[in-house]
């Protein structure tokens, strides 16, 4: 775990513990049998999907960052871990440092200062927290008291297009003849009306 935290790097023992003390991870890393020393791996030594996430933390803490990234950060935790993770952002933005969250769930926003939500990679709105989780909440009410509208009629153009060509197929082919040059009287009535 000690490693882990450290991201392999020839870290003194006190940087991992500083940052096992900021994730608020410390205590429950001490209570494992072998400690900061307890082996992890492909299937994590027997951890909880909540403690590989607060050890995560830890990691991510590690070396004080002046920017923090967090993707769902709280998806596997309980409601401990959770306040744990509150009091972590917002002891890291005291300290000066920018926090950036990725998140679904209403807890892991309520730290942030701002909100930028997006949907199918679009920006639909950015501002104060409180702000946008306003607008959100009215467009969703909106939706829920709006009529149910009709499905839409199903796209035909294909369909249609088959057919056309399933008719053209069955068509017998006419003789080409071949055109006859223009006179001077139909010549000039094909002229552009264009001006």
């Amino acid at each position: 775990i000690a490693e882990n935290i450290a991201r392999f790097s020839a870290a003194e023992d006190d940087e991992v513990v500083l940052a096992a003390k900021a994730a608020r991870v410390n205590d429950m890393i001490l209570s494992l049998p072998n400690g900061y020393d307890t082996k992890v791996g492909g299937s994590a030594g027997g951890l909880s999907g909540g403690q590989q996430q607060r050890i995560g933390l830890a990691r991510a803490l590690f070396g004080a960052p002046p920017l923090l990234i967090l993707d769902e950060p709280n998806s596997n935790l309980d409601s401990d871990g959770e306040a744990a993770l509150a009091a972590v952002i917002c002891e890291v933005k005291a300290a000066g440092a920018a926090v950036l969250i990725v998140g679904h769930r209403p807890s892991t926003i309520a730290e942030a200062d701002s909100i930028l939500f997006l949907n199918k990679g679009a920006a639909i709105d950015y501002g104060p927290r409180d702000d946008v989780l306003a607008r959100i909440r009215a467009a969703q009410a909106a939706r829920a008291t709006a009529p149910p509208q009709p499905p839409a009629p199903p796209d035909t153009s294909v369909i249609e297009a088959e057919q056309q060509s399933k008719t053209a197929a069955k068509r017998p082919k006419r003789k080409t003849q071949a055109r006859r040059k223009p006179t001077a009287k139909s010549a000039t009535e094909t002229k552009s009306t264009c001006k």
